[in-house]
């Protein structure tokens, strides 16, 4: 496994969502939470799993994809970026879009959930 990647948020702007750290892939939905996802890595690994042939094809059912291309470790911040951006223009449609005052993004102050996904200014 990789270590965990940082963001610097150069080049954001206020209004916008970055990411400031993470690793590995989110969990597959309906995976059946943290102990069922985590079973999931294991068989999927394992060709000789006794789970392996009922949770590959549980796998490919639940995401569209081959489960051979499961790759649980894998972190792609671009696409997580992107995502971001997408969710943060449809949460906050009016904000101002102008260059933010810092050269990064680093952890919120505050404890407000909606703070902790905005900008970080």
């Amino acid at each position: 496994m990789d270590a965990p990647l940082r963001g610097d948020g150069a080049g954001r702007t206020a209004g916008t969502v970055c990411w400031i750290g993470g690793a590995n892939r989110g969990p597959v939905e309906d995976a059946g939470g943290t102990s069922g996802y985590a079973r999931l890595i294991e068989a999927l690994a394992d060709p000789a799993d006794e789970d392996h042939q009922e949770l590959s094809g549980w796998y490919t059912f639940a995401t569209g994809q081959d489960a051979g291309s499961f790759a649980p470790y894998a972190f792609d911040a671009d696409a997580l970026n992107v995502r971001l951006d997408g969710l943060a223009k449809r949460l906050w449609p009016d904000r101002p879009r102008t260059r933010r005052s810092t050269p990064s993004c680093g952890p919120c102050s505050g404890s407000s959930r909606r703070r902790a996904l905005t900008d970080c200014s």
